[in-house]
């Protein structure tokens, strides 16, 4: 089913159109493509919404979503996944800014904790690892090295 959802004074196509889909998921964009393809917004039944580029149905190129537990996430997809630059902001302030690849913390990258801490370097599949640098906000403290699996496995001493 399709609806018209913004018409101009100007011009006689749509500038926008709806589409409601089985579920209760709508999807907008100024056309209704299938597979979805272009600029787009997307809605899920439970309120999580997407905007940004659909290439052959998924989310493709820059995007946002914002989820149902008040998470973000802005940055890049590829082929409906995260991949490339993003950052994704948890509700209690957590955040990453920096490199993703199939959804995970993959290349470089800052996570910024809750409490202020921050840690900048290199991540594989989510965990700290490779070059960083961990600040502990409380007492200033900088612990940089070499990391394996979220573990700090060769200090370096800072200069």
């Amino acid at each position: 089913m399709l609806c018209k959802l913004f018409t101009s004074k100007h011009k006689q196509n749509n500038m926008g159109e709806i589409e409601l889909v089985a579920n209760s998921r709508m999807y907008v964009s100024d056309q209704i493509k299938k597979p979805h393809h272009g600029m787009g917004m997307y809605i899920w039944k439970d309120g999580e919404f997407y905007i940004g580029n659909f290439s052959y149905g998924k989310k493709d190129g820059k995007g946002f979503t914002q989820y149902v537990n008040g998470d973000t996430y802005c940055g890049y997809y590829k082929d409906g996944r995260k991949n490339g630059i993003g950052t994704f902001t948890w509700k209690d302030g957590t955040k990453y800014c920096g490199h993703l690849s199939n959804g995970k913390r993959h290349g470089n990258g800052r996570f910024i904790y809750k409490n202020g801490d921050i840690f900048d370097g290199s991540f594989i599949h989510n965990q700290k690892h490779g070059m960083g640098t961990y600040i502990c906000h409380q007492n200033g403290k900088c612990y940089k090295g070499i990391w394996i699996h979220n573990q700090i496995n060769i200090s370096i001493t800072p200069s």
